[in-house]
């Protein structure tokens, strides 16, 4: 035994050098598991990068079907001309200090006629005469000369004068004057009334084909010498070049619609004829030759014996302004569309065409495979080609768009 004082010797203390054998087998079953477990997770949760990436290395075939289709004639455009243009000037009748429009009983578009009353300046009318000779002077009873004898034949076209006509203002003129006035209801000037005519009261039209563009506003105050009332020569022929597939659409007496951008006005149109084939240079056509036509060929427009900016073929045409007269003035660009769609035919995207060696095919579907057919472009619109007579294609097949 030993004393409590004495020290024992030390002892040896061994350290493991490796973790006890179970504390290892946890630590790899754990980072085993753990690794499943993240590959595992990966398969499942992939990002939207991974399947965009798998897509585009994919080789996807794109296809359409075939369609039948028809194509709407494109609109054309052409101007309205007018060859003559009349004006009547506000003037001040004696005893009046302001001009004021008093009574506007012509309208429009309409044609006006011998006559007719166009417009009425404080209380005095201006009336429209077909005369040979245009007045240049105030007439009176007994005067004469030529613008007298001409006076004389318009009274009696219009049924206001009777028996021989002569180069005198007798009273057979003063009593076809005042029948004219009566009928505008106007009293005629003079005493007795129909004894002068002033020449300010008289319109000497110069064409019989003349309708109003435009007048002042009733009650408005005029000013001397300006334009109150403007007649332009009643234009209803147009002439428009169109294209070679257009052209063997329309045929004489088919019809069109005709409208402004301006206004919402539409009137129809019936074709005349048709020409034969003309190049760019060549003016637009005022008379041609191989013309089937049920009259004459319309003017050229933009003006007559103008040239076109494409060539092609031009169809006349006949606007028909009917009781509603015509809207537009002179110089107005018309939008011509034409009463017509092509026959329906065999129709692929544009998409699918493809062109090889000078050749033009589809890659058509044929029992799950894809075989190169050749085919005729006839027309293009909206995206698609309209085909030949084919006898290999059909509404319904399946074409491939790509690759």
């Amino acid at each position: 035994m030993r004393a409590k004082g004495d020290r024992q010797p030390p002892q040896d203390v061994r350290l493991p050098r490796w973790p006890h054998k179970r504390v290892v087998g946890l630590v790899l079953s754990a980072v085993v598991l753990a690794g499943g477990g993240g590959l595992i997770a990966g398969h499942y949760l992939r990002g939207p990068d991974t399947a965009t990436l798998a897509n585009s290395l994919r080789n996807i075939i794109v296809t359409a079907h075939v369609e039948t289709r028809g194509i709407t004639v494109d609109p054309f455009q052409a101007n309205l001309d007018a060859s003559t243009t009349q004006v009547v000037l506000a003037s001040l009748p004696p005893d009046t200090i302001i001009p004021v429009i008093t009574a506007t009983p012509a309208v429009v578009g309409h044609v006006v006629s011998s006559g007719q009353t166009l417009i009425a300046i404080n209380d005095r009318p201006v009336i429209a005469l077909s005369l040979t000779v245009p007045m240049y002077r105030d007439l009176h009873l007994d005067d004469t000369g030529p613008d007298v004898q001409s006076l004389n034949q318009t009274l009696s076209d219009v049924g206001l004068l009777r028996g021989t006509i002569t180069a005198a203002y007798s009273d057979k003129t003063r009593l076809g004057v005042k029948a004219l006035y009566e009928r505008a209801q106007f009293a005629a000037a003079g005493t007795p009334t129909g004894t002068v005519l002033p020449m300010r009261e008289i319109l000497s039209l110069e064409s019989t084909s003349l309708a109003v563009a435009k007048q002042a506003a009733l009650h408005s105050v005029a000013t001397v010498g300006e334009p109150i009332l403007t007649l332009q020569s009643q234009v209803n022929k147009l002439n428009v070049r169109v294209d070679t597939l257009t052209k063997g659409l329309l045929e004489v007496a088919g019809t069109a619609k005709v409208s402004a951008q301006t206004s919402a006005e539409q009137r129809t149109a019936t074709i005349d004829s048709l020409s034969g084939f003309r190049g760019v240079d060549a003016p637009i056509s005022t008379d041609n030759e191989n013309a089937t036509s049920t009259g004459a060929l319309a003017a050229g427009t933009p003006s007559s014996g103008g040239v076109s900016s494409f060539p092609g073929f031009d169809v006349a045409l006949t606007i028909d302004f009917g009781s509603a007269g015509n809207p537009w003035v002179a110089g107005t660009t018309l939008i011509v569309q034409f009463n017509v769609v092509s026959a329906p035919k065999t129709a692929v995207p544009l998409s699918g065409i493809r062109e090889r060696g000078g050749k033009t095919f589809v890659w058509l579907e044929r029992d799950g495979k894809f075989a190169e057919v050749p085919i005729t472009v006839v027309d293009q619109k909206d995206g698609w080609a309209l085909l030949g007579d084919e006898q290999t294609i059909s509404a319904g097949d399946e074409i491939r768009i790509r690759p």
